[in-house]
């Protein structure tokens, strides 16, 4: 079995990467550096990407995850946000996933994991961009079995919440995670380790079948856990 796994040196990324390594992946440890869906060049000649191209790998895993983007750009005299920020996300998070997986070969049954975010449902301003694009991206995913003409392919979408990761830290600061982790609505916010165990039941080979296109997991990991269990 071999796996595709995007921004798997750290965070959310890197307990996929952990999981489906436990679960007897082969899986390459992949960064930004390797491919960057917000740079469509990088696709195309990153090396790594192109070799597994021409070597023909048939993946029967991909995660999907691409990071945060910078809050939009909204000023009083453009209250729609700065397009420029619009069409960055839409490259990150839709055409950069898109180019990736016109160019590798997926199983028949191949499961696609998207890395997405509670800002689709949970509407702020500031990161309209990232909510829109996600959305095109969901969407996508969604008719891959049709494009493809693989009807057992799965594909589902993770509405990350926060979780604590270094990145949470670095965006809130050190010393306020602890009032911003009290604000969330349990009180508390995911850990590394609840993204692991969700990771090993989606991509575990011997079963799991996505019952919808979409979790919302901001209000907490565990009942996720407990619904596909």
């Amino acid at each position: 079995m071999r796996a595709l796994i995007l921004g798997s040196t750290k965070g959310i990324g890197s307990q996929f990467q952990k999981a489906a390594l436990d679960l007897g992946y082969q899986s390459d440890v992949l960064g930004s550096n390797d491919c960057d869906t917000f740079n469509g060049g990088s696709i195309s000649d990153s090396g790594l990407i192109a070799e597994y191209v021409s070597r023909g790998l048939v993946f029967d895993c991909v995660v999907l995850n691409s990071g945060g983007m910078d809050k939009l750009k909204i000023t009083d005299e453009n209250p729609l946000g700065d397009i420029e920020c619009f069409k960055s996300a839409l490259q990150g998070y839709f055409l950069g996933f898109h180019q990736l997986l016109t160019g590798i070969r997926l199983s028949d049954t191949a499961k696609v994991v998207y890395i997405s975010s509670h800002v689709i449902h949970n509407k702020e301003s500031a990161l309209c961009h990232s909510a829109v694009a996600r959305s095109a991206g969901e969407t996508f995913l969604q008719y891959l079995p049709v494009l493809l003409k693989k009807p057992k392919l799965q594909s589902i979408s993770l509405r990350f919440g926060p979780v604590q990761t270094q990145r949470l830290a670095s965006l809130v600061g050190p010393d306020n995670l602890k009032s911003f982790t009290a604000r969330m609505p349990r009180g508390s916010v995911a850990q590394e380790v609840d993204v692991y165990e969700l990771a090993k039941l989606l991509l575990s080979p011997s079963g799991t079948i996505f019952g919808s296109d979409y979790l919302n997991l901001d209000i907490g990991i565990a009942s996720s856990l407990t619904t596909l269990a």
